[in-house]
């Protein structure tokens, strides 16, 4: 068994590209989940937030793939959960001074949906900026319960205006067949799970890249790497593992 993130990798220059929050979540306390960033671009002069990721080490963020651009250059923001409260919690950021994609990615049908960014600066862990543990046994996980976080959109209004509080939502993996009755086949397959969505609760626009922890462990098993547009509608999501059997 290895880890996705540690073989066939493909070093990039960085770029950047508009990705396609959690809906009916609730709002995290800061420290909650330290390993949460937040993944901006630059495009056309202008600052945009464009996806999460986990930090898994003091010099690495872990993100989808699909998240790769046409941004001119890549900040990582860890430590806080207000984007707009400026003195809260230990505020980091870094430039991404290179990203590694997996060479099997494949934007069209989200295979193998995972890539890697190396910050310039030295993450420096505290209370509230730390390193989620990875999952290391392939287990089906069908039926855990499992968190996760994101800035992205609250609802289905069609500019998915992306949250300014990190959300979090407690929700089940389903089995594969879950989600074949919702996406096409060339977008499930056992390098994925499924996740439920109901209630209005689900990752949305702007969530991709983030981390699906164990609840209670807190353990990362796969990034978020997409969704149906109507977020609220209690579709099942799709998420590509961290592991690859």
């Amino acid at each position: 068994m290895k880890l996705i993130i540690l073989f066939s990798l493909t070093v990039i220059l960085i770029s950047w590209n508009e990705v396609h929050a959690v809906t009916g979540g609730y709002e995290a306390s800061l420290g909650q989940f330290p390993w949460h960033v937040i993944i901006y671009g630059w495009e056309k002069d202008r600052k945009t937030r464009i996806c999460g990721g986990s930090i898994i080490d003091p010099k690495w963020v872990l993100t989808a793939a699909s998240c790769i651009g046409q941004s001119s250059k890549v900040i990582i923001s860890a430590g806080r959960v207000d984007i707009k409260d400026h003195n809260q919690g230990m505020d980091y950021r870094a430039e991404a001074s290179d990203i590694i994609l997996h060479s099997g990615f494949e934007n069209r049908g989200f295979q193998n949906n995972i890539a890697l960014i190396r910050v310039n600066e030295t993450i420096a862990f505290n209370n509230y900026v730390h390193a989620v543990e990875l999952e290391t046994e392939m287990l089906s996980f069908v039926g855990e319960l499992v968190t996760v976080t994101g800035f992205g959109a609250l609802n289905d209004d069609k500019d998915y205006e992306s949250s300014d509080i990190l959300q979090y939502a407690e929700l089940d993996v389903q089995s594969l067949d879950e989600c074949r009755k919702y996406y096409s086949t060339n977008l499930v397959n056992d390098k994925k799970l499924c996740v439920s969505g109901y209630d209005g609760i689900s990752a949305c626009n702007g969530d991709n890249g983030g981390a699906l922890v164990i609840a209670d462990t807190n353990k990362q098993v796969a990034i978020f790497s997409n969704g149906r547009k109507a977020c609220t509608k209690g579709y099942p999501t799709l998420w590509t593992r961290i592991l690859d059997g």
